[in-house]
């Protein structure tokens, strides 16, 4: 298993939070290689995921919603800026959710989900 890896869900099986390693300790020579090959990934996976919006928006049947939530000051923005570099930011769509307003609350929970839904062919990003 590279270092990388030890960072990574293969998507088999069931996933549990406690079997990954979310601790970021790597000894201080090995840092700056770690850095450059999770730079190396992230730019190989900015690629795929510019080719994957062309071809949702070109498909144009189906939206693709992603939900960050986390405590305040947890990096969901800058998670946002990093992972969605690589698109078109014309396809997508960023939506904050704060505490419901007024508007909101007049309305039933899911409401304010179901007016923010992407269009076909567009990504909407749900930060709460």
């Amino acid at each position: 298993m590279s270092e990388l890896d030890r960072y990574c869900y293969d998507g088999k099986g069931d996933f549990d939070l406690d079997k990954i390693d979310t601790d970021g300790n790597l000894d201080k020579d090995g840092r700056e290689e770690f850095k450059e090959k999770i730079e190396q990934k992230t730019e190989a996976n900015n690629d795929k995921l510019s080719a994957l919006q062309d071809k949702l928006y070109a498909d144009g049947k189906e939206g693709l919603v992603i939900i960050l939530q986390a405590m305040d000051a947890a990096g969901k923005d800058s998670t946002i800026r990093r992972v969605m570099s690589g698109v078109n930011p014309q396809g997508v769509d960023v939506v904050s959710f704060k505490q419901p307003g007024t508007e909101e609350l007049a309305h039933d929970f899911l409401w304010r989900v179901e007016k923010n839904i992407p269009a076909r062919g567009k990504i909407g990003l749900f930060n709460r």
